[in-house]
């Protein structure tokens, strides 16, 4: 078995095998991710407080919208690929207006934290089309 590699086995004659290792990288942005819809939840409330819409829509729209894109777009397995400057350009707008919305609801340091852990998660080296 390679170094690295997981492997599950599902009885005595199957055994599967992840392709690539969970690194820490990809566990910190996934976090990352949770806590931006979070975030965007958490503003689309208090934005929609003000709204004729009320608070629903905007606390349960913006994330919404935020996973559909992220999934089909740029998310690693994503089943649409897009160019990998793109992509992290995309990535870096994404998180960015996530980042935003943290700022508006927990302040700027928590905002500044997750831009931060953006550019962190999308420059790595040890991820995948990552600088070098």
């Amino acid at each position: 078995m390679k170094k690295n590699s997981v492997s599950l086995a599902l009885d005595s004659a199957e055994t599967v095998r992840l392709s690539a290792p969970l690194r820490t990288v990809d566990a910190v942005v996934f976090g990352l991710e949770l806590l931006s819809l979070f975030a965007l939840g958490r503003w689309g409330s208090q934005i929609g407080a003000d709204t004729a819409m009320g608070t629903f829509p905007l606390a349960l729209g913006l994330p919404t919208v935020f996973a559909l894109l992220w999934g089909r777009y740029l998310a690693p397995r994503a089943p649409v690929r897009l160019n990998e400057a793109l992509t992290k350009r995309l990535r870096l707008l994404a998180f960015g207006g996530a980042a935003l919305a943290g700022w508006s609801v927990w302040g700027p340091v928590v905002a500044a934290s997750m831009f931060a852990v953006a550019l962190w998660g999308t420059f790595s080296p040890s991820r995948p089309g990552g600088s070098q």
